[in-house]
């Protein structure tokens, strides 16, 4: 049954249409970055440059799916590809969440438009984060992989939606106010074990960075430190993983067989404990950095708070802003 409601402007809405307008509410309050939002804005206003659509306006034909080489429509990249179907069944199985699938044709866009609000408007609240991080990561994931390149395996993508929407949620949670002074402080490694925590900084106005480790022993006591200047960091992410390296390499200098690598970008942390390979643009990187984890005894990657992390930190900035290389053993330097 359809009911009238009388607005603050006087005009007349049908009840159908309130609820549509609360269901586009909801893409505007679901909690993730903007873009990540905008990209399921597009989504639902056929706004992005699928194959289909790309032949349907006369811009471009033959775009088909990188994953299976079928058609590539926007109901078969983001739900009915197999590779999606993975993405989709390995993200339930890391949250405990559950999404339903779309029927398997649609008559129009309208049509499709339609399941789609709906669909979203049924989901809780994390649950909107979850699936509008997957569908921006499968669609990074599906550009990245043109000209030729394999596409990202779908674990890969689907741990790393998660990993995003925990790190998303860790830096911008608000906390009861009688918790507000506690924050996470650096803790010991075990006896006879050490502890490198690295961090990453990016120059956005000269596309380079920097790297910062700190090497301390089960008593805290400082035992390495260095920073490092990257001329060729490709983004924030690559400068992470990038510190991370010369962690590695510093624990090789040191000839170090038991430490913990510590990180304070989730993602990266996510990354280098994914076994798949990664796909991604930053896949070589990556998977350099894993082959060097093989190669030490015991190895353990973890992510931290930045309050974890505050002298990595400052190290990285002063290879990033300085652009020098410096290594420091035994006397720390001052920062």
């Amino acid at each position: 049954m359809v009911s009238l409601k009388k607005t603050a402007t006087g005009r007349v809405e049908t009840s159908n249409s309130c609820l549509a307008h609360k269901a586009w509410l909801n893409i505007w309050d679901t909690d993730v970055p903007n873009k990540v939002r905008i990209h399921f804005w597009r989504l639902a206003k056929n706004g992005l440059a699928v194959g289909e659509e790309l032949q349907r306006r006369n811009i471009k034909k033959g775009v088909i799916c990188c994953a299976c080489a079928r058609l590539e429509t926007v109901l078969h990249r983001f739900w009915k590809c197999p590779h999606s179907v993975f993405a989709w069944k390995k993200m339930m199985e890391l949250t405990g969440a559950t999404f339903s699938s779309p029927p398997d044709e649609f008559i129009n866009h309208r049509d499709f438009q339609g399941w789609l609000m709906d669909w979203f408007s049924n989901l809780k609240t994390d649950e909107r984060a979850l699936a509008c991080t997957l569908l921006y990561q499968l669609w990074l994931a599906r550009n990245d992989s043109r000209d030729g390149r394999i596409i990202e395996d779908p674990r890969s993508i689907a741990r790393r939606a998660v990993a995003l929407v925990e790190e998303w949620d860790e830096v911008h949670s608000k906390p009861a106010l009688v918790k507000s002074q506690v924050k996470e402080q650096w803790s010991l490694p075990a006896d006879m074990w050490l502890k490198f925590n690295t961090d990453g900084a990016f120059l956005v106005s000269e596309g380079c960075g920097g790297g910062g480790v700190v090497v301390r022993d089960h008593t805290g006591r400082f035992v390495a430190g260095a920073c490092h200047f990257f001329p060729t960091a490709i983004d924030p992410e690559g400068a992470e993983v990038l510190a991370c390296k010369r962690a590695l390499q510093l624990a090789k200098e040191m000839d170090c067989d038991k430490f913990i690598l510590e990180t304070d970008s989730a993602n990266v942390a996510a990354k280098l404990k994914d076994e798949a390979k990664d796909l991604s643009s930053l896949g070589p990187i990556f998977e350099e950095v894993k082959t060097m984890i093989r190669d030490f005894l015991s190895c353990e990657v973890r992510a931290v708070r930045r309050t974890c992390n505050f002298v990595a930190h400052k190290l990285a900035r002063e290879g990033c802003k300085n652009k020098i290389c410096k290594t420091w053993f035994s006397e720390a330097p001052i920062c």
